[in-house]
């Protein structure tokens, strides 16, 4: 059994990695201004015959940050809090910018023509797989116990303030962006930069 979950703890993380670095090369296009204009070097391209698609953005990152991981703890646990303010900083910015926005033109978003629960059963339960999705990676303070004070006291403190956190960001983020932009109109690769880009604010994008 911990042999099986450990396993699937790989999968879990291999899967992780890979989405979100997937998602580099579709914004990268966006800011160099659509995908026609991102350079050869950094575009998708599909293998003939096999159907394969290769994102060479995507690998560079992979290889990145599993360089960064073979240097050491202290020095990845540097960049993993620069990256954490980044991120935060970044969905506090898309909460004040698109609240504004959207109070601004009236969240044309929830206007909905065909009102709630537009899929149906099916639909909740893709929309709860993708925000599940979204908190991979909390399992891993666990591994850190060793370097933890008072583990029993600091570690379920720590997870559980770092989820509380994430859980408002990420609701908070969702309901501005989907205020702004109706459901079935957001791009599903850059959905938080196209709707910024929909308004003509490429500043914020």
């Amino acid at each position: 059994v911990a042999w099986l979950v450990g396993w699937s703890l790989i999968l879990e993380y291999t899967i992780g990695a890979s989405a979100v670095a997937r998602g580099i090369t579709p914004n990268l296009a966006l800011f160099f201004g659509g995908q026609d204009n991102l350079p050869s070097f950094l575009a998708r391209h599909t293998l003939p015959g096999l159907g394969i698609v290769v994102d060479p953005c995507a690998a560079v990152l992979i290889i990145l940050i599993t360089f960064l991981l073979c240097l050491g703890i202290k020095e990845s646990s540097t960049v993993q809090s620069i990256v954490t303010t980044v991120n935060v900083s970044v969905m506090l910015f898309i909460i004040v910018v698109g609240g504004y926005l959207g109070f601004k033109t009236g969240w044309v978003g929830y206007e909905l023509p065909s009102g709630y629960f537009p899929y149906g059963v099916n639909g909740m339960f893709s929309g709860s797989a993708i925000v599940f999705f979204s908190y991979i990676g909390f399992d891993s303070v666990t591994s850190t116990a060793e370097e933890v004070k008072n583990p029993q006291r600091d570690l379920p403190i720590g997870i559980s303030t770092a989820l509380a956190i994430c859980c408002v960001l990420y609701m908070l983020v969702s309901a501005v962006i989907v205020g702004l932009v109706p459901y079935y109109a957001l791009n599903p690769d850059t959905p938080i930069s196209s709707a910024f880009s929909s308004y003509g604010m490429e500043w914020a994008v």
